[in-house]
């Protein structure tokens, strides 16, 4: 006789052979009349209907779905606008060509339990397979890119202006623009899932650029705080032309407290282009014509002005030889293949704006800001010559000229050390007296050439020794012992009357 463990065992045998063959008895007969050759009933492949179809049937219908997809047109609405592009120019690509295939594995694969769950489910709820498409994230970047250029605004700032010598400021106006990351997001998202059959039709949105310049802020400019002026009598054309031309790139511009100024960014490149012409300047202790020459003066009146307000001064270069145009010292010269430059900071409690012009051959800046120094002060910047070395003059001889003829290729400059102090004066009584910069001048000879055409021997050797004591009115007395009478002549004035045909 069994035990009562046994027969536990054996009832659950039983009980689950019975089981098994209630299901069996059950779906077998539901599966029984299953067409492995067809696709089950209740099945789309995105919005195609493919119940009951063959898989060449599915296939063909699929296919052409998925074409007319590839061709249409996508339409996005912007700004009130209408953009529109192909979509198969955006790289329309299929993923999952084999879904027709999977969609006949449904209810046909996996055992019997599996297979009907997956019927029931099917007929309760149907199934939808997608249909995968990826694109080309360049082209659709492009495509968003050339909607964000056609729609953009630019803002327009709040900005300085001056009636007469008044500052005030003008209201800014917002721009408009496009997100582009975002626009891409939602652009994609829409493509690749929420587009599901016909003409893609889709909207993205703008937003609005706020204007720059800090109004409350541009209302602080009320002030002239500091202004330089200096002369350039006696320029050519060519090297005013090129200081209007530098005055005017340096000029409308403002700076927050803090941010700098450099000089040389704003003026360069030196070139015909950019409104440059030939003219006179200092290189290595000669004078040469460059492109842009004179644009010296105009960074030095825009250190006076710089000076005059008290803002930072970051970095500052004298020339190499005397200016006649300022005190020694006072000078900023700058030069892009010298790595010159003349730069400062904004180093007051508001913006600051720099305004300039030339009249005649006046040349002015002035800075505009908040004063808040007191009236009664006022400030001094004295120029203290320390040493000189007086100028040589040096001889080219030019056998083609007749003896006698003398011409000044270039002035003298004296060789100079120089600082400068600021006198800080409070009621006209001196506070403080401080050093403030200082500066290295070469010595630059006169430099003439000498006709010795005709002269003879005894000529040649004593203007030869008149040129080794570097003194021009030995050369001239040389030629007064042989009876020649000289003819002193400069250069600009050979070119000016060669250029009037004379």
């Amino acid at each position: 006789m069994m035990d009562r463990k046994m027969q536990r065992i054996v009832v659950a045998v039983i009980a689950f052979i019975l089981v098994i063959t209630m299901i069996l008895t059950l779906v077998a007969p539901a599966l029984a009349d299953d067409d492995v050759d067809r696709i089950p009933d209740g099945v789309t492949i995105g919005t195609v209907d493919v119940s009951g179809l063959t898989y060449e049937e599915a296939e063909s219908a699929v296919k052409e779905f998925v074409s007319s997809l590839e061709t249409s047109t996508l339409t996005v609405e912007c700004d009130g606008r209408e953009f529109t592009i192909p979509v198969a120019e955006l790289g329309f690509t299929w993923d999952n060509p084999d879904v027709v295939r999977e969609a006949m594995r449904l209810g046909v694969s996996g055992n019997l339990i599996s297979r009907y769950k997956v019927k029931k489910d099917i007929e309760t709820g149907g199934c939808r397979l997608s249909i995968d498409r990826s694109y080309d994230v360049g082209c659709i970047r492009s495509f968003i890119s050339n909607i964000r250029d056609s729609i953009y605004v630019a803002p327009v700032n709040c900005e300085l202006s001056f009636e007469g010598t008044t500052p005030y400021v003008k209201d800014g106006t917002p721009g408009l623009s496009m997100d582009e990351t975002a626009a891409f997001s939602k652009l994609m998202v829409y493509l690749t899932s929420g587009w599901q059959e016909g003409e893609p039709r889709t909207s993205l949105s703008t937003e609005s650029v706020e204007p720059g310049g800090d109004k409350e802020e541009l209302l602080k400019i009320r002030d002239k705080i500091g202004s330089g002026e200096t002369d350039a009598v006696g320029s050519n054309d060519e090297r005013m032309k090129n200081i209007r031309n530098a005055v005017k790139l340096l000029s409308n511009y403002m700076l927050y407290p803090g941010e700098s100024f450099s000089t040389l960014e704003h003026l360069v490149p030196f070139t015909a282009n950019n409104g440059y012409e030939l003219a006179h300047s200092y290189e290595e202790g000669n004078v040469v014509d460059t492109y842009g020459g004179g644009i010296c003066q105009v960074s030095t009146t825009l250190y006076q002005a710089v000076m005059a307000a008290e803002l930072t001064v970051d970095e500052r270069y004298s020339h190499s030889m005397v200016v006649g145009y300022v005190d020694p010292s006072k000078d900023a010269a700058i030069s892009e293949e010298g790595g010159k430059d003349f730069t400062f900071t904004n180093s007051t409690s508001a913006p600051i704006y720099i305004k300039g012009y030339v009249a005649g051959t006046v040349l002015h800046f002035d800075i505009y800001g908040l004063e808040t120094r007191p009236e009664n002060r006022k400030v001094v910047y004295r120029s203290l010559v320390l040493s000189e070395t007086p100028a040589t003059d040096s001889f080219t001889e030019d056998p083609e000229k007749p003896a006698g003829y003398i011409r000044l290729d270039q002035d003298p400059h004296r060789g100079m050390a120089a600082e400068v102090y600021k006198e800080v004066y409070i009621d006209e009584v001196i506070e403080s007296n401080d050093w403030y910069n200082a500066s290295e001048y070469s010595m630059s000879p006169a430099k003439y050439t000498v006709g010795t055409a005709g002269a003879d021997e005894e000529l040649l050797a004593d203007l030869r020794a008149a040129f080794e004591t570097e003194s021009l009115e030995m050369v001239q007395r040389a030629f007064a012992e042989h009876n020649i009478t000289f003819r002193m002549t400069t250069m600009d004035a050979e070119l000016a009357a060669a250029a009037a045909g004379e």
